[in-house]
């Protein structure tokens, strides 16, 4: 790089940094703090989502955490080989759990949490890395002011149940002090059939009702043709079969009905990661 251009980037860092009058070390602190938050609410994360979140480069943050022992850093099964599969991925140490919930307050915020890095699911980690990523971008942009992952949703969780992939949390009307939920699916498959149906059936419960769970469903997908399937089975006036079991645990079609009206516009679908 050229030495100016760094040279420029350096006192524009330093005027930002004294702007917040803050200390390089308290910001270091902050960056540490959130970093390990992060990944104790997700249970791992990768280098270049915690350099996404925190504003840092070239995974600084991540390995100067590892170096005091508060996060383990592991190579996955691909290495990196395959697209939006990070090449390794970090979780906590004891250490880093520790230092986690000295900071914690409230109760209702600790999670159980497993240390061994290998327990962490592989097939589902281009998925996850999706997840993260999209969270970490509204959170950047202020389309959001919070989230709560599948983890922590699943700790307070009815039985029955399903749980999206993580849900984002927008400040509504500042007079009633509501948040606005929207609950994030990311889709890399294509569902049939009853999948499909019960997908679509338990999106359309969610909006509506009189006291719908969420304000708007985002799916994210990086295929046009996922996108295409979704945005047409969500089309108010579209119909689906409704499904049961019978006493030999069979499914059957018990009924068919359609995408009310009532749910046109808070079904989004965003396609990501097609460079």
């Amino acid at each position: 790089m050229d030495t100016s251009i760094r040279s420029e980037q350096l006192q524009a860092g330093r005027r930002a940094l004294q702007a917040t009058g803050k200390s390089p070390r308290q910001v270091g602190q902050e960056r540490a703090r959130t970093a390990l938050t992060w990944i104790y609410r997700w249970g791992w994360s990768s280098p270049a989502t915690i350099e996404l979140l925190t504003g840092g480069n070239r995974g600084g943050l991540a390995a100067k955490l590892v170096r005091r022992g508060l996060l383990s850093r592991t190579k996955t099964e691909s290495g990196g080989g395959h697209r939006d599969v990070p090449a390794y991925i970090l979780t906590l140490t004891e250490a880093g759990v520790q230092e986690v919930e000295r900071w914690l307050t409230d109760e209702a915020e600790l999670l159980p949490y497993d240390t061994d890095p290998y327990r962490v699911n592989q097939s589902l980690l281009r998925h996850d890395t999706m997840a993260q990523t999209a969270t970490a971008r509204a959170l950047q942009n202020r389309s959001i002011q919070a989230f709560l992952t599948e983890r922590q949703m699943a700790a307070r969780s009815r039985p029955g149940i399903k749980q999206p992939d993580v849900v984002w949390l927008q400040r509504g009307d500042e007079e009633d002090d509501q948040w606005l939920r929207f609950a994030v699916e990311v889709e890399l498959s294509a569902k049939w059939s009853r999948d499909l149906d019960q997908f679509v059936h338990a999106c359309v419960t969610s909006l509506t009702g009189d006291q719908p769970r969420f304000h708007q469903i985002i799916l994210i997908t990086d295929s046009p043709a996922i996108k295409a399937r979704y945005e047409n089975a969500f089309r108010p006036g579209s119909q689906y079969d409704l499904w049961e079991r019978d006493p030999r645990r069979h499914w059957h079609v018990v009924d068919t009905t359609t995408v009310p009206d009532t749910t046109e516009g808070r079904f989004l679908c965003r396609l990501v990661n097609r460079s």
